[in-house]
């Protein structure tokens, strides 16, 4: 924080008092995985802001993230809601990121496992294929 400029600091004392919304660049002013974080990724989420959303998607897109953070649920239901919602290449990222990592994700995730799942029904090849190859993957059918 206190690298941040005065526009900054004031833009983020206004946001954690309810005036105005929130920026990508706030993300970098909360420690990953603390509740403003994740407040912040579901805003910039929801708001459609795409460098926003890149920024969320790549610090959830960590595998030593995702296999022992004290949050993982709550990454595994934000990576659940991009993989429904999110842009084309956002769930892109996603699925290849799973299919080549699926180490980090077991059958009993339901808060990814039932997007991948439906994932397999993309009308872009590309996410159902990747979607498919992952959930083959994690139930040990292929190597």
């Amino acid at each position: 924080m206190s690298e941040a400029g005065i526009v900054q600091r004031i833009t983020w004392f206004l946001y954690q008092r309810g005036v105005g919304a929130a920026k990508p660049e706030f993300l970098f002013l909360t420690k990953f995985g603390d509740a403003e974080w994740f407040k912040i990724g579901e805003a910039l989420i929801k708001d459609e802001n795409i460098e926003g959303r890149q920024i969320v998607l790549d610090h959830l897109l960590d595998p030593k993230v995702l296999k022992s953070h004290p949050k993982r649920l709550q990454i595994l239901k934000m990576l659940g809601l991009l993989l429904r919602r999110g842009l084309t290449d956002e769930r892109r990222d996603i699925v290849k990121f799973l299919d080549q990592n699926i180490t980090v994700i077991s059958p009993k995730d339901e808060a990814i496992c039932g997007p991948l799942m439906i994932a397999q029904r993309d009308s872009d090849t590309v996410i159902a294929n990747a979607a498919g190859s992952a959930i083959k993957k994690m139930k040990g059918k292929t190597q």
